[in-house]
Parts: structure tokens; C-alpha cells; sequence
């Protein structure tokens, strides 16, 4: 657990700099104590919408289980037809789907790390675009042609959107450029294969070139994602990765002494390989204020900006650092702890939208199905159909 690793790190800081043992676990237990005591609030702020919407969620199930031990004859007419087994299954699927979204809404708004939210760089990222490597060199040299300001404005966006991803892969602009238009013709080469497009006379141009341009942003909605979900984990993970630099720099170790024996210890997650990042800029001779700077500016992110700021001034004042960052560690779980509860407000409201969408269909599927389904067939044997046309 993250608290163990905490406490593993803190005495391996201190059997290397001789630091008080005794009172860097007392900064652990107020950490621990801290962080648990505003998780335990969310749970149980959160634990009367996640009842109630589960409670809610399996009624569908209840009914449907109600109705084959104690009435089945009703449920017939349904699970005589083929178009009553559709209905029936779409249904139960329909309220699982509204389960994991009243769950998933319900537990996702934790204030502190966890372990299924930091996620570790998967080494293999940066190599699933090896083999297409030629490739994109190539067609990264047909793009490198096209100059200009619109050009060039649109590369330093996506060499700003693929520093803010990581950019796992290492792609230039131009082989990202690449990557939008390999989609774009994959996709409408499939469409020509699988489809009747070109039998649609005039229309084929214009269907090809909207084919073409939706599979050219497939890459950018990815990269949308990589960001969104790099910041994320970024965010979760820094107030832990704050108390363990305190923890170092307390048993004696200064600021870049701290970190490089973090990003020793830790795994591979996107704010370790900031700190990767910032010790080569360290070792290549940059000043600490000038790297950090960079840093920030690589992440993006509020808090991660005044962590730097911090460390800045703290380094300027000439001020303690790790007091300073426990300050600032404090001062990013309150802040997360508001954002928590404004969450657990809206969370009444939010939770019509799977009631609204998933679970009330197929409440109502299955009370009135079998009944519509009947009407259907007397219908249909009377000859009614007949008498409409």
C-alpha cells in the first residue's frame, strides 16, 4: 500500500543520512492520519448515493427473478418471441450498464491516490510505433514541405499537446501529422471495402473527404485523452510524492538529493518521469529554479505550478523546505477535499442521468413488455395488419 511504501522509503532515507528515525515516523502517522480521516468523509458522503443507486439499479433484476419462480406464465409471451428475448436482455444489460455508472460515479471521487489511479508507464508505448517508423519518417518529409505560418502554428500546437501527453511514442509534429492521416486513409479505405460509398455518384467525393477528415482526428482525440489522463494521475499522485520529498529532505537530503532518490525508489508514473526529466535538466547544467520552471510548464496543472512556486520562493527566502512542503501537501488536500464535496452535492443530480437512461427502460421493459408483445400478436392474428393496408 501507498502507506507502507511510505514508511519503507522513510527508513531507507534515514539508514542513509542518519536522519531521526523516531520522528519521521511521527510525520508519517499525522500524514497517514490526515489522508485517512478525509477519505473516511468522502466514503461516507458517497455511501448513501451508491446505495440508494444500487438499491435502485437492481430492481430490473429483482422483478425479473420475482417473475420466473412465481409467475412465469407472465413473462411468456416474451420469452416466446424473439423480439421479447431482445427486449428482455437489452433490458438487464441496460441496468448493469446503469450499475457500473452509478458505481463508478460514486467511487470516483476520492480525494487521495490510489493504487488503481496512478498509473505506471507501460515501456512497451514508446515501441508499438517501431514498425511504422519508415513509414511516418516518410510521410513526415512530404509534411515537412508544407511551410508557412497556418503550418507552422499548427506543429507548435502539437509539439505543445504531445509535451503535455508525455509523448510517448517520440514523434515529431510532422510524423504525428502522419499518424492523422494513416487514420484518415485506413478508415476510408475501409469504408470503399465494406461499403457501397462509390456507387453514390456525385455524393462519393464529398463522403470520402468527411470519411477522411473524421479518421484524420482519431489521433487528436487520443492525444485529448493521453493529456487528460496524464494530468489526472499527475494530480492524484503529487501530494503523496510531496509528503515522501519532505520525508527525505527531513532526514537530510537537499531538494535534488530528495528527488533522485524518489525516482530510485519509485515506479515509473508520469510525475516520476517529470522528475526524470528535471534531473537530466539538472545534470546538463541548468539552474534548479530554470528546470522547475520547465517542469511546470511541461504539466500544466494548478497544483503542480504551485508546488514549483513554493519551492522557488522557498529556495530564494532561503526558508526550510520541508515544512514548506508539508504546508503545501496540507494545503492540496484541502483543496481536493472541497472539490470532493461540491462532487458529493452534485451527486443526487447526477445520478438521474443512469436512472433516467438505463435503469428506468428497463424497469419499464419488463412490466410492460410481455403485455405489448401479446397485444402485438392478437393484433397481428386478427388481421389487423391486413385491414391497415
Amino acid at each position: 500500500s501507498q502507506d507502507l511504501r511510505l514508511a519503507m522509503n522513510a527508513t531507507i532515507f534515514q539508514q542513509e543520512t542518519g536522519g531521526n528515525l523516531e520522528d519521521l515516523y511521527k510525520q508519517i502517522v499525522v500524514m497517514v492520519s490526515e489522508r485517512k480521516k478525509i477519505m473516511g468523509k468522502v466514503r461516507a458522503g458517497t455511501a448513501h448515493a451508491r446505495l440508494s443507486g444500487i438499491m435502485v439499479g437492481v430492481i430490473p433484476w429483482i422483478f425479473f427473478l420475482v417473475m420466473i419462480l412465481t409467475n412465469r406464465s407472465y413473462l411468456t409471451p416474451m420469452l416466446e418471441s424473439p423480439l421479447g428475448w431482445l427486449m428482455g436482455v437489452g433490458a438487464l444489460v441496460s441496468s448493469v450498464i446503469g450499475l457500473i455508472f452509478i458505481y463508478r460515479m460514486t467511487t470516483g471521487i476520492l480525494p487521495d491516490a490510489d493504487e488503481s489511479m496512478v498509473t505506471s508507464k507501460d515501456p512497451r508505448l514508446g515501441r508499438r510505433w517501431q514498425l511504422f517508423r519508415p513509414i511516418l519518417q516518410t510521410a513526415a518529409s512530404f509534411n515537412s514541405r508544407f511551410q508557412g505560418a497556418i503550418f507552422e502554428n499548427m506543429r507548435q500546437d502539437l509539439r505543445y499537446r504531445l509535451t503535455l501527453a508525455g509523448n510517448p511514442a517520440g514523434f515529431t509534429p510532422d510524423e504525428f501529422i502522419g499518424v492523422k492521416e494513416f487514420y484518415g486513409f485506413v478508415l476510408m479505405s475501409l469504408s470503399v471495402l465494406f461499403t457501397n460509398i462509390v456507387n453514390y455518384s456525385w455524393t462519393t467525393p464529398i463522403l470520402l473527404i468527411g470519411i477522411f477528415v473524421l479518421g484524420f482526428q482519431v489521433p487528436s482525440i487520443y492525444l485529448a485523452q493521453r493529456i487528460r489522463a496524464r494530468q489526472m494521475n499527475i494530480e492524484y499522485e503529487l501530494p503523496y510524492m510531496i509528503d515522501l520529498l519532505s520525508l527525505a529532505i527531513e532526514a537530510g537530503l537537499d531538494l535534488v538529493g530528495g528527488i533522485q532518490k524518489i525516482v530510485e525508489k519509485s515506479r515509473k508514473t508520469d510525475v516520476v518521469m517529470e522528475f526524470q526529466l528535471f534531473l537530466a535538466d539538472i545534470k546538463v547544467g541548468k539552474p534548479p529554479e530554470e528546470a522547475m520552471s520547465e517542469m511546470a510548464e511541461r504539466v500544466q496543472i494548478l497544483s503542480f505550478f504551485s508546488f514549483v512556486s513554493s519551492l522557488i520562493q522557498a529556495q530564494r527566502l532561503g526558508a526550510e523546505i520541508g515544512p514548506t512542503l508539508r504546508a503545501q501537501a496540507e494545503q492540496m488536500r484541502y483543496q481536493r477535499m472541497i472539490i470532493a464535496e461540491e462532487q458529493m452535492n452534485q451527486l443526487p443530480v447526477k445520478l438521474l442521468i443512469p436512472l433516467v437512461f438505463f435503469i428506468f427502460p428497463s424497469i419499464f421493459i419488463l412490466v410492460l413488455g410481455p403485455t405489448v408483445i401479446h397485444f402485438m400478436k392478437v393484433f397481428w392474428n386478427s388481421g389487423g395488419a391486413e385491414r391497415l393496408q
